[in-house]
């Protein structure tokens, strides 16, 4: 089949690479416009243009993939179907019926649960031990259309939301190959979304990484693991940000006669603190105007002590 192939971020590469090397043919990518960040404002590009750029395939950038110029464009490339993964803009339903067969997305949970653009994080953060991939037909409506494929995964207690993304990533991508084999074949399937079991991921804020120290030690736990790429989990201590990045909860030595937020101990490579329910280890973090840094490193520089309040 010919494919035009909507992505923009590092999550998008590994479908994008399967695809380019399944019997599949790529006519075009489309992923967002160049933009310019940083202190120096210096031009980037998407790390799907990157590939594409080293595969020489055609690349579009549309500032609005729905405007009616944008529209004329893909006519004429007559693609036999579309592939949606990590594209980040809504798209028209007059965009989603131009090919010759329809357009599909790869969504990374397991729709009808957690649809939205943040679904792995929001996952994590409820404490799920399973998620997945799901590939549906786009319709008019944000991840609502119906199934062809989907794939469990487990998520392991240590998994963070950037090795969860990662694993799926890669097992989206097998999925898709195998999915649009099928499609090709006319081996395929469409289940209509029960929408009792619709739940939804919103976008993150940067308040959504604030821990509330009242809460659990395995909540902000989930909360470290879950927003780890952004915004961090993040507390204040001695007016100073504190960004957190790997916890463990230590339940056999828990202390509940302390405050939440208590320091309790300055231990060789962790910092241990009280928590709404058992204390939780601080294992790497990062005051603002530092680095990110273990605890053991954090520690020649830095003078934290017991009986000292998270979160003040």
């Amino acid at each position: 089949m010919n494919i035009v192939f909507f992505g923009t971020d590092k999550f998008a590469i590994n479908s994008l690479e399967a695809i380019y090397n399944s019997k599949h043919k790529i006519v075009s990518i489309v992923t967002a416009p160049d933009a310019k960040r940083g202190r120096g404002l210096k031009e980037t590009f998407t790390d799907i243009k990157r590939f594409a750029l080293n595969y020489r395939l055609n690349i579009l950038q549309p500032r609005d993939p729905n405007s009616n110029t944008f529209i004329e464009i893909l006519k004429e490339l007559s693609a036999d179907l579309f592939a949606v993964v990590s594209y980040g803009k809504i798209l028209s339903l007059e965009l989603i019926n131009l090919p010759k067969k329809f357009s599909i997305n790869l969504h990374p949970s397991l729709l009808p649960r957690y649809r939205g653009p943040a679904p792995i994080n929001w996952a994590i953060l409820n404490g799920e031990d399973e998620t997945g991939i799901s590939i549906i037909r786009l319709n008019k409506y944000t991840d609502s259309g119906e199934i062809i494929s989907q794939k469990r995964l487990v998520i392991n207690p240590y998994d963070d939301a950037i090795s969860l993304s990662e694993k799926l990533s890669k097992e989206g991508a097998k999925l898709l190959v195998n999915t649009l084999d099928k499609i090709d074949e006319g081996r395929v399937s469409f289940i209509t979304q029960d929408e009792g079991l619709a739940t939804y991921a919103p976008m993150l804020k940067k308040s959504d990484g604030l821990i509330n120290w009242k809460r659990p030690a395995e909540f902000i736990h989930n909360q470290v693991r879950a927003f780890l790429n952004w915004p961090s989990a993040y507390t204040y201590l001695n007016g100073k940000l504190l960004k957190i990045f790997k916890t463990k909860i230590e339940p056999e030595i828990a202390d509940n006669t302390k405050p939440a937020g208590t320091i309790l101990e300055i231990k060789k490579d962790n910092i241990l603190a009280q928590t709404g329910k058992d204390p939780i280890a601080i294992y790497e973090l990062q005051v603002e105007g530092s680095k990110r840094l273990p605890v053991k490193e954090f520690l020649l520089g830095h003078c934290i002590n017991p009986g000292e309040i998270l979160g003040e």
